[in-house]
């Protein structure tokens, strides 16, 4: 995506403008439907960790 995304600075504004619409309609394609009364608990965990990963022991 990166790669697209500079290229769309460095060629023709018609190739641009075609390559926009190709995107608009694999959005249009594929779309989900939102779905009623679902939602889900998030597990938000808190790190028991004093400090972080890059300060563990040696031992």
């Amino acid at each position: 995506m990166k790669n697209s995304i500079v290229l769309l600075f460095c060629i023709q504004q018609d190739i641009v403008m075609g390559y926009l619409k190709e995107l608009e309609g694999l959005f249009a394609s594929n779309l989900e439907m939102v779905r009623d009364d679902r939602s889900f608990d998030r597990n938000f965990r808190k790190s028991k960790r004093i400090y972080p990963m890059s300060y563990k022991n040696a031992f």
